[in-house]
């Protein structure tokens, strides 16, 4: 039998109902299971500050945690904050990717951890990704002359239908360099060479002591794909693309059913 020790779960779209809340015999069962010595783990497109309100909902300092954010470019312990991992965009990098996506009929957004970025406030999502995230937003006339230190991620926004229709050339110029993407119909992300989900978990994982074997994951998009496969149980909730259906262990509720609860109830019996 698996032995146990982590529950890795996406935010949006898994942790969360369409509210952006935790429903509340999810976040029953995730502090019975912390109670019961499961160490949780919040791993998310979001940047570090719109984890934060979560953490402390379910006692994350109490217990202990990870929360790791940008799809995977930064990890944090909780609590302390201490960064057991961080992989951002160099410099060069990012310029290189402003410069190319002011050719599609998309809107970029930048964040520094606090504010977030924008040369269009009329974007697609851009007011609810900073009210999501508690950033201060910001309309500028060029991202390239605000860039304070290096980024973990760009994000860009725009038509669900047409980011499907230009993704190839969007992400032809780095797709030796940089990773790219979807994270939302509407959302698609430039992080550095290497970094996802699965990928940072397996490092801090394997760096604590720990293996795939130790954890179950929860995800719902295509940037849960890496944290599903390497998982010991990988879960993709009820609502999930059918990619993420295609190559998980085991398909759960939708996040307005208590996807995770139920999912939770039924491997870790009693949390014993």
């Amino acid at each position: 039998m698996r032995k146990l020790k982590f529950i890795a779960m996406d935010v949006d779209g898994t942790l969360v109902d369409q509210d952006k809340k935790i429903r509340p015999f999810t976040k029953e069962t995730l502090l019975k299971a912390q109670e019961a010595g499961y160490t949780l783990i919040l791993a998310s497109g979001r940047p570090e500050n719109g984890l934060q309100s979560y953490r402390k909902e379910l006692e994350m300092d109490r217990y202990g945690g990870l929360l790791v954010a940008y799809n995977g470019s930064k990890v944090i312990q909780v609590p302390g904050d201490k960064v057991l991992y961080n992989q951002a965009l160099t410099h060069e990098e990012t310029l290189k990717v402003l410069n190319h996506v002011k050719n599609f009929d998309v809107t970029v957004m930048i964040d520094n951890g606090s504010k977030m970025f924008t040369e269009n406030l009329d974007g697609v999502n851009v007011v609810k990704e900073a009210k999501n995230n508690s950033l201060e937003l910001i309309r500028v006339d060029d991202l390239k002359a605000n860039l304070d230190g290096d980024l973990n991620k760009i994000l860009t926004s725009g038509k669900p239908e047409y980011l499907r229709s230009v993704f190839d050339e969007l992400y032809a110029p780095f797709r030796n360099e940089l990773n790219c993407m979807f994270t939302a119909p509407f959302y698609v992300e430039f992080t550095a060479q290497n970094v996802d989900k699965g990928f940072a978990l397996k490092h801090v994982l394997t760096s604590l002591g720990y293996e795939h074997h130790h954890l179950i994951a929860f995800g719902d998009a295509e940037n849960d794909l890496s944290m599903i496969r390497y998982a010991g149980i990988g879960v993709a909730m009820g609502n999930a693309v059918e990619p993420l259906k295609a190559i998980a262990d085991h398909v759960t509720l939708s996040n307005l059913e208590d996807g995770i609860a139920h999912a939770l109830l039924n491997f870790l019996p009693a949390f014993n």
